[in-house]
């Protein structure tokens, strides 16, 4: 019973840590003459700005449209491509935290010749004070940790 108790105990632990941490999720689906890939974030309510940096590729036809459209009305965002590179920055005016659960951030439209599949190389997370919060991705690719230009 004393071995039941210890390991539901752990069990439920780590369901709550996992539970606890910030994670992007980045999916990708065919599109007419190239790829969308689709920003998601699993929140656990601690973080108020993201920085994401994505490869996508050089020379290429990036629509960033919709690339902040499904942000919660208490954040705003902007997005840039720039060598190869999508950076998409998130923050609220009001220094709101994201809510917690699944929520999307937007989406990119690739297309060109060398489209490829998508990179996380930098992801960030901020809570209300600036200071980083963890958040980690389920790209297979570690992202930096740095603010590097």
């Amino acid at each position: 019973m004393k071995t039941f108790a210890t390991t539901a105990a752990l069990l439920l632990s780590l369901a709550l840590g996992s539970a606890s941490a910030n994670e992007l999720f980045v999916t990708s689906a065919k599109s007419a003459g190239g790829q969308a890939f689709a920003l998601d974030i699993n929140s656990s309510g601690t973080a108020t700005a993201l920085q994401i940096r994505v490869a996508v590729g050089e020379g290429l036809k990036v629509d960033l449209s919709k690339c902040v459209s499904g942000l919660p009305g208490t954040h705003s965002g902007a997005c840039g491509y720039r060598n190869g590179k999508v950076t998409v920055l998130v923050h609220s005016e009001t220094n709101e935290m994201l809510p917690s659960g699944m929520l999307s951030i937007g989406s990119i439209a690739v297309s060109g010749a060398s489209a490829k599949e998508l990179s996380v190389v930098e992801l960030l997370a901020f809570d209300r004070n600036g200071n980083e919060v963890s958040i980690s991705s389920d790209d297979q690719a570690p992202p930096t940790r740095s603010l590097a230009k």
